[in-house]
């Protein structure tokens, strides 16, 4: 499992893994440090984020930019490759290298929250 956990959500993972000692999980393959481990407050942030993520996407489109240029991991892991739409969208992953967007690695907690202070 990768990705985000929000603390309370710790008692779930409990339930689940009884090994879970807040720290690591063997089943679910996460150890602090690995993987966020969130407060209540920063899930908040991070919720906010998202929000003003998703209302810039939708006044993209209102403004009529609907442009494929899809996220990818890196060089090699692209989602364009499982996607079910594909045979829509003709996005071809070799000939279009140059559109896809790289996941941003660096962004933080902190940089969000920054980000979110300065409008």
């Amino acid at each position: 499992m990768n990705g985000l956990i929000i603390k309370i959500n710790e008692e779930v993972l409990k339930l689940l893994d009884e090994d879970f000692d807040g720290k690591k999980s063997d089943i679910f393959k996460i150890s602090r440090g690995k993987v966020n481990i969130f407060t209540p407050e920063e899930e908040e942030i991070l919720e906010k984020f998202i929000k003003k993520l998703i209302s810039n996407y939708i006044c993209q489109i209102k403004d009529g930019n609907i442009k494929l240029n899809p996220l990818r991991e890196n060089q090699n892991t692209y989602e364009c490759k499982n996607c079910e739409f594909k045979s829509i969208c003709k996005f071809d992953y070799t000939i279009d290298q140059d559109k896809f967007r790289d996941i941003n690695k660096d962004i933080s907690l902190a940089k969000i929250k920054k980000e979110l202070s300065d409008e």
